[in-house]
């Protein structure tokens, strides 16, 4: 069978885009924070994992650098596979006060009933519940009848292992769950990060604020990778990263 080479590069490069997406992203969000005892992890438990003040919040990135990424809806595969990952993570650990956070550069579908979670964790998040579970039932059922017809490859098999987890949970458990995620679409891409980096660095004085967020950025990628290779361990901690800060204050390019 030929491989189309300009399609394979492609996937390559959105899938080398998307782990860099999420380097990126944690030291954004680790930079953000103001708990002393704050630490961050690249793949960990989600793509990104934010312990502070001993509550953990597990962040699943959904990175496009297409203008028109397409809007996400309770049908979309990444909303089923972030799911799967999420529950998974709850039947192995206790993340009984943990968040989810799902990140979209996309937009959420305006008629989809995942709108309700851009809002406060009280609103009434019922009918989303309702939506999902019925959601869910169908690709089970679509797919269970394709199998049992000898298909080879039945449809859904990029979401039937995240709706046979969320119809398992018990609906106390999912209700609970579902309070507890947050969608954050419209996110700036991996082009636009480097910048929101130099935004936080406030306490530079601005001509420096760019050469610094570079000589950061480098730091940060050695102690991601050392992490990833058992180098250092795991979780990146507030306090290193704003000792690499105060030791920059004092560089001039």
């Amino acid at each position: 069978m030929s491989v189309d080479t300009n399609q394979k590069n492609h996937t390559a490069e959105d899938a080398a885009l998307g782990f860099y997406y999420q380097t990126f992203y944690a030291l954004l969000t680790l930079l953000k924070q103001t708990s002393d005892d704050a630490a961050i992890c690249v793949e960990g438990l989600d793509d990104v994992e934010l312990v502070a003040d001993g509550v953990p919040l597990l962040i699943q990135l959904k990175h496009s650098i297409s203008d028109n990424p397409t809007a996400i809806s309770i049908k979309s595969k990444a909303v089923w596979r972030t799911l799967k990952v999420w529950i998974d993570a709850i039947s192995v650990h206790d993340l009984s006060t943990a968040s989810f956070h799902l990140v979209a550069v996309g937009q959420i579908d305006p008629a989809s009933p995942l709108a309700l979670l851009q809002f406060d964790a009280e609103e009434d998040r019922t009918p989303l519940c309702d939506a999902l579970l019925d959601e869910a039932k169908r690709v089970i059922s679509d797919h269970a009848s394709a199998t049992a017809l000898g298909q080879k490859s039945p449809p859904f098999q990029d979401r039937i292992a995240g709706c046979n987890a969320f119809v398992n949970l018990t609906p106390v458990v999912r209700t609970n769950f579902i309070r507890r995620i947050s969608i954050l679409p419209g996110s700036t891409n991996i082009a636009g990060l480097e910048a929101l980096v130099c935004a936080e660095l406030l306490q530079l004085p601005k001509k420096h604020r760019e050469s610094v967020a570079k000589k950061l950025i480098g730091w940060w990628d050695r102690e991601v990778v050392y992490s990833l290779c058992g180098k250092r361990e795991r979780f990146i901690y507030l306090q290193e990263l704003q000792k690499n800060l105060s030791e920059y204050r004092r560089y001039r390019p």
